[in-house]
């Protein structure tokens, strides 16, 4: 399937609402990696007074499961106008949640202004970004957009099934100054870390960026255009 195109999704939402899916989990469950990714969180980190920003929710219950433990300030976004109509509608007596559509890779218009996020959080968008023909181009230009919304103390969560060596060139590209920790989720709900037919552990990682400090613009301007004339030049490596 063509996970890293818009057009994709907007199908497959409209297919799976006509089969009678109403959500759809990849990976894991709020449940499954709460206690992990709480942890990661600085004491000052409030649920309350959070402002959340969600990368290509689709039509997963974490938003809804976040709401219900205090992360009550949230924007959802995705690619797929339909999904997002049927998500407001879902949730329409949660008035702290908003839904927009949005391609991730450039919120400029929605989101004018820089580091206002405490939290951003993607679950296994980037993986299917990792899809695209040009996902080094993609995958640049979103993670850019991250960085450039996680507010200074806030940090950008990735939830992925793919490991740091694919996922540490991107997240850890000196254009980002964050701080990139990295530790392993369970391969499947429940919290069991199964082995494979080598007696290898198999799990889904993740990977917490830390903005622990303001980035100067200038520096940041030059070491972006860098990367996005590599990547521009070759996007798809």
């Amino acid at each position: 399937p063509e996970f890293g195109l818009g057009e994709y999704w907007e199908k497959h939402y409209v297919k799976a609402k006509h089969d009678g899916e109403d959500t759809y989990e990849w990976l894991l469950t709020w449940q499954d990696i709460r206690s992990e990714v709480e942890c990661q969180l600085s004491s000052g980190h409030d649920p309350e007074g959070c402002r959340l920003l969600h990368l290509g929710v689709g039509n997963s219950t974490l938003p809804e499961d976040m709401y219900e433990a205090g992360y009550t300030k949230q924007l959802c976004v995705d690619i797929s106008s339909y999904v997002v109509d049927h998500m407001k509608a879902r949730n329409e007596n949660r008035p702290g949640i908003e839904w927009s559509v949005a391609d991730i890779t450039d919120m400029e218009a929605l989101l004018p202004e820089s580091n206002q996020f405490d939290i951003v959080f993607e679950k296994c968008t980037l993986d299917a970004l990792f899809c695209h023909d040009s996902h080094a181009l993609i995958l640049s230009k979103t993670i850019k957009e991250a960085y450039r919304l996680t507010a200074v103390g806030g940090v950008f969560i990735s939830i992925s099934y793919h490991k740091p060596r694919d996922m540490m060139r991107w997240l850890k590209h000196p254009a980002f100054t964050w701080r990139v920790d990295h530790s392993e989720l369970p391969a499947e709900p429940g919290g069991h870390l199964p082995e494979d037919r080598k007696g290898r552990y198999q799990a889904n990682h993740l990977y917490v960026c830390h903005k622990d400090t303001y980035d100067d613009p200038e520096r940041f301007r030059d070491a972006w255009a860098r990367l996005l004339d590599r990547v521009q030049r070759q996007p798809d490596t």
